[in-house]
């Protein structure tokens, strides 16, 4: 387990002394300056990364090493307390995590609703609408409801949430939805289709007729 995941689950168990070289390698990284007016949280940045898992490992590799210059408020070192000037985060370049890579690692087949909200970009309406409308499969253990990862990965790929596109364009719900509609772009559920949605929200235009959107 990468040891950043801890910073984003309290309930993660990693060795602490790996927890404790992480979090002395992000102190000693932060910029000791004023935060820049432009800087946004790590939370809010990572939104726009979608149809993907997050690549936390690589994020949190391109902070430690100073690739990537960060503030830290309000004393913590979780992705709600990183800061980062949101045109480094654009030179970054597109990143990503590949699992293939990690062969021989069981990793799970089944995550909970806050990992496929992350994965989603979901706001906690949208995740309800998601489960509303029955687009995952599910079960329960332990209290908790379970979404199978390959069904949730899937639904990325094809369809994007509005705060995605928000994360993404910079632009507020309403002119964004507008121009969707406006294009009769497909909406199931709150979620837009990917890629028709990415082509008028962020290239701002669409080359082929659409069906009425059929807005959830």
């Amino acid at each position: 387990m990468d040891p950043a995941v801890i910073l984003l689950r309290k309930e993660a168990v990693i060795p602490r002394r790996e927890l404790e070289s992480l979090t002395q390698k992000i102190m000693a990284r932060r910029q000791q300056t004023q935060v820049l007016q432009t800087a946004v949280s790590l939370r809010v940045l990572a939104n726009g990364i979608g149809g993907k898992l997050k690549p936390w490992g690589p994020i949190y590799q391109s902070l430690t090493n100073g690739d990537l210059p960060f503030w830290l408020k309000a004393g913590g070192a979780s992705t709600r307390h990183i800061f980062i000037d949101r045109q480094d985060w654009d030179d970054l370049g597109p990143i990503s995590f590949d699992a293939s890579k990690f062969a021989t690692f069981p990793f799970k087949t089944e995550m909970n609703n806050c990992d496929m909200s992350e994965v989603l970009n979901l706001q906690p309406r949208e995740a309800r609408a998601i489960r509303s409308a029955g687009l995952l499969s599910t079960k329960t253990y332990k209290r908790s409801v379970r979404y199978q990862v390959d069904e949730v990965l899937e639904l990325s790929r094809k369809w994007v949430s509005m705060t995605e596109l928000m994360r993404r364009t910079g632009r507020s719900d309403r002119p964004i939805r507008q121009r969707l509609i406006a294009a009769k772009v497909h909406c199931m559920a709150g979620l837009w289709e990917r890629e028709y949605a990415e082509a008028v929200s962020i290239l701002g235009h669409i080359k082929r007729e659409r069906q009425p959107a059929l807005v959830g």
